[in-house]
């Protein structure tokens, strides 16, 4: 308790002395001012208690300058506001109100080191640095995510990559061969399955074709084929019948004398039924016109033989 009481003393009596052997000085000496000495003035600021939102100055309690500012110079009177001065947009910075004398300078961010520029540095904030492609943050102390305090390479894996490297976590590699063999055999079945699905997509849902009654099995289809030949076209008849066997000699013959009509369709069909016989012959001749994808023709003929021939 007595210490700070003995140090006063002390300093009064310093500053006593120091006047009197400044009186006792000829007329070329500065004359003294009546100001306290250093060692006072420190002793006195260390005394100082402010309030909130102030800072203890040379001799008075001052307004704390405002962010992106710096105190240049104290207050004269207490509690009032101090000479404040901007920082140096780039070069320095205060993030917060302050009583320092100076601003603090702009982190730079270290691209040897993986850090490239998130956001600049401006009166009122630090540089941000984020870590470039193929680096990750290994140190980051701030509580901005954004912000990394050092950036270390993403390691490279030789047996394949199971996690990719991202901007906060470093790459996970493949424990060994049988994770490889798992993951090709995965990807493996993936490709089948698709190209059993692609296989089944790009085939055609067959068609449903009329059937024919079993009691039309064997007719005689001489006299009904006249009815074939009027649904039917020449060239379409001429290719079914050369299906079915009938040589092209007979058919250039049948064209000449018969023409492309009615007639030399129905001749072309009869000479064609004549040399394959009954048995058989309705079936033979629908199954053709479906192969050469004459399905109306065959379920219109189909339906007359239902017409003309009751069960």
């Amino acid at each position: 308790m007595l210490l700070p009481w003995i140090c006063l003393f002390i300093a009064l009596a310093a500053e006593r002395n120091s006047a009197s052997a400044i009186n006792n000085i000829g007329d070329t000496s500065p004359a003294y001012t009546g100001k306290p000495s250093a060692p006072l003035r420190r002793f006195f600021k260390r005394e100082l208690k402010c309030e909130d939102g102030e800072y203890p100055g040379n001799q008075y309690c001052c307004k704390n300058c405002p962010a992106g500012t710096y105190v240049e110079n104290d207050c004269q009177e207490n509690h009032q506001k101090p000479n404040c001065q901007p920082c140096t947009d780039g070069k320095d910075y205060m993030d917060k109100p302050n009583g320092y004398h100076q601003c603090l300078l702009c982190k730079r961010c270290d691209p040897e080191q993986g850090e490239d520029v998130h956001s600049p540095c401006t009166v009122f904030r630090n540089t941000v640095c984020k870590c470039k492609v193929n680096f990750f943050c290994g140190t980051n102390s701030t509580q901005d995510p954004r912000s990394c305090d050092h950036c270390q390479p993403c390691t490279q894996c030789e047996k394949g990559v199971a996690e990719s490297c991202t901007e906060t976590r470093d790459t996970v590699c493949n424990k060994g061969s049988r994770y490889r063999w798992g993951l090709l055999a995965a990807l493996i079945l993936v490709a089948v399955g698709a190209g059993l699905l692609c296989v089944r997509c790009r085939q055609k849902p067959r068609p449903i074709y009329q059937p024919y009654p079993s009691h039309l099995e064997d007719i005689d289809l001489e006299t009904p084929l006249q009815d074939l030949a009027d649904i039917m076209l020449h060239d379409d008849v001429v290719k079914c019948v050369r299906r079915m066997g009938l040589s092209n000699p007979t058919i250039d013959d049948i064209k000449n004398t018969n023409g492309q009509g009615r007639e030399g369709r129905y001749q072309l069909l009869r000479s064609w039924y004549v040399q394959y016989g009954q048995m058989g012959a309705l079936r033979h001749l629908i199954e053709t016109l479906r192969n050469q994808g004459l399905n109306k023709p065959a379920d219109d003929f189909i339906d007359i033989l239902k017409r003309r021939v009751q069960p």
